[in-house]
């Protein structure tokens, strides 16, 4: 493992940290690195980027550690910039907008839903990830059996797309996959409208709200 030390500015009160870091280290493992330290809380999400000419925090996507060293050794100013993730950020708007709220006791956004296929209610749950640069965790409680057998759900990927597992109380569940690839492409304010729009539109669903 090769070890190399980076320094980050802390973009909320600019603030630095100097952070051992192996170059294949991905977003997550550097946030949790910066919670470990202290200097984020446990329920913030991490957006790193650099700090602009202008001074404006400029958030870039990134593949592993290696690219914030490369852009420090070019010269630029390594930043990072915490957020809550449950609060009044994008995420929450953007929730509501679906009638989504956030759930304390299970630390995820949910929202009941009806199908069109088949009348029943299913809880959509969505669990944020450690940071903005990975999807969410989206579930569908119970799973809706009746993508299975209908050649329809084949045709549109829905079955590719939503996976059985069993929860820990052995209820069958839906986990809605999400490619991370093309979440990393889309910009912040249309990564949850296109998914819950696709979740929505082929699963049948529509509010209980």
């Amino acid at each position: 493992m090769t070890v190399e030390m980076l320094t980050l500015t802390n973009h909320r009160d600019g603030s630095t940290v100097l952070v051992e870091v192996d170059p294949d280290m991905s977003a997550y493992e550097l946030t949790e690195k910066l919670k470990e330290k202290g200097v984020i809380d446990r329920e913030e999400a991490v957006s790193f980027g650099i700090i602009d000419e202008t001074g404006n925090f400029s958030p870039r996507p990134i593949g592993s550690v290696r690219d914030l060293i490369e852009a420090a050794r070019a010269g630029k100013i390594v930043a990072f910039h915490p957020e809550r993730i449950q609060g009044s950020n994008y995420m929450t708007k953007l929730c509501s907008t679906y009638g989504l709220r956030w759930n304390p006791a299970l630390k995820m956004y949910t929202a009941t839903y009806v199908s069109r296929y088949d009348g029943r209610q299913y809880l959509i749950a969505i669990e944020p990830a450690r940071t903005f640069y990975e999807p969410p965790s989206v579930y569908i409680i119970p799973y809706p059996e009746y993508v299975e057998g209908d050649s329809r759900f084949e045709e549109m990927h829905v079955r590719s797309c939503l996976f059985k597992i069993r929860s820990e109380s052995g209820e069958e569940i839906g986990y809605w996959h999400i490619d991370e690839e093309n979440w990393r492409r889309v910009s912040e304010e249309s990564k949850l409208i296109l998914v819950m729009e696709s979740l929505i539109q082929l699963l049948g669903f529509y509010p209980s709200y």
